[in-house]
This record gives structure tokens, C-alpha cells and sequence, in this order.
């Protein structure tokens, strides 16, 4: 995937869905096959960006070789983003 050129501005918290959805971020992104070039994240009420891999896959793909796992995929390319007037971090990695 490419995530290129975007505008996250005040993303807000939701006390309804998931307990994720209760911190939440301008992009979360899971996986780190993906291509994140000049995004810019701007008054999130708690991340910018929030890189968080999961340790294992879940559903159908739950029997997926170790090396296809979420946290074991490099990160292809992470640059020229910014982050800047977010709640608690501009940029937090795993949880």
C-alpha cells in the first residue's frame, strides 16, 4: 500500500467501539509493508501516528507462517512525514 500526501486533522476519541478507538490516531497503521511518504497528522486528541504491528495475525489467517506476522514485516519506506499539535505523541510506535 501507499499512504501518500495526506491530511489527518482532529481525530477524536470514541467510547463506544473498541478500547483502540479510545486513544485514537491520525493513521494507524498495522502492517509494515506499506509505503508512507509526506503524510501530516495535525491535533489528534492522542497520536499523530501510531505504528503498531500485532504480534500474531487473527481469523481466518490465524494459521499464517511466522514470518507473514505483522510484527516481523519491515517497514518499506517512512519518510518526509509530519506531526505537530497532537494529544500525547506525534509518532508512537508499538503499544
Amino acid at each position: 500500500n501507499r499512504l501518500e500526501g495526506n491530511l489527518a486533522v482532529k481525530t477524536l476519541p470514541s467510547m463506544n467501539l473498541l478500547n483502540t478507538d479510545q486513544t485514537p490516531a491520525g493513521f494507524w497503521i498495522v502492517s509494515g509493508k506499506n509505503y508512507i511518504i509526506n503524510n501530516v497528522a495535525v491535533a489528534s486528541r492522542r497520536y499523530g501516528m501510531w505504528f503498531r504491528p500485532e504480534r500474531s495475525v487473527t481469523g481466518t489467517s490465524v494459521n499464517t507462517k511466522m514470518s507473514h506476522h505483522p510484527i516481523n514485516i519491515p517497514l518499506l519506506d517512512f519518510r518526509g512525514n509530519e506531526v505537530h499539535s497532537n494529544g500525547k505523541y506525534g509518532l508512537r510506535i508499538f503499544d
